[in-house]
C-alpha cells in the first residue's frame, strides 16, 4: 500500500471514523475504541470479529494483526548483577528464562501498527475510508 493510502487510513481513524482493509486475504476493520478509561487506541477486527482466544494462543491472527511486547521479571539492576556475576552463556540462559511475551489486541500508535502489518504480511490494500 502506498504512503498516500496510509495517511488517509491515519485521517480517517484519527477523525474517529473506521477502516477496511484487505491483508493477505483478511477483512480487516480497523476500530477506534476506548480503553483504560481515557485513551483510545485501535482495534484491529479479522473477518468482522474480534476474539480475546487469539491472543492466548498462538495463532495466525495473533501473529499478523496484535502487538507482540517482550518484557524481564527481573528489575535493569537486577540484570545488571547477574551479567555482570554470569559469563555470557548463563546470563543468556538466566535471561530466556526471565523473558515473558505479552500480547495486546489494542494499538496505540498507527505508526507501529502500520510497521507490524508491513512485516507480517505480503498485500495490504485499503477498501473503504469514511472519505472515499
Amino acid at each position: 500500500m502506498t504512503n498516500e493510502k496510509w495517511e488517509k487510513v491515519q485521517e480517517s481513524l484519527r477523525a474517529g471514523r473506521n477502516v477496511k482493509l484487505l491483508v493477505d486475504g483478511y477483512s480487516i476493520e480497523l476500530r477506534i475504541v476506548k480503553f483504560r478509561n481515557y485513551s483510545v487506541g485501535v482495534l484491529p477486527f479479522i473477518n468482522g470479529e474480534y476474539k480475546s482466544e487469539w491472543l492466548l494462543s498462538d495463532c495466525e491472527e495473533r501473529r499478523r494483526f496484535y502487538r507482540t511486547i517482550k518484557g524481564c521479571l527481573a528489575s535493569e539492576r537486577e540484570q545488571e548483577r547477574v551479567l555482570q556475576e554470569a559469563d555470557e552463556e548463563e546470563y543468556s540462559k538466566w535471561l530466556k528464562k526471565n523473558t515473558y511475551y505479552e500480547y495486546r489486541a489494542v494499538w496505540t500508535s498507527l505508526e507501529l501498527m502500520r510497521i507490524h502489518f508491513e512485516r507480517k504480511n505480503v498485500s495490504i490494500e485499503l477498501l473503504q475510508t469514511a472519505t472515499n
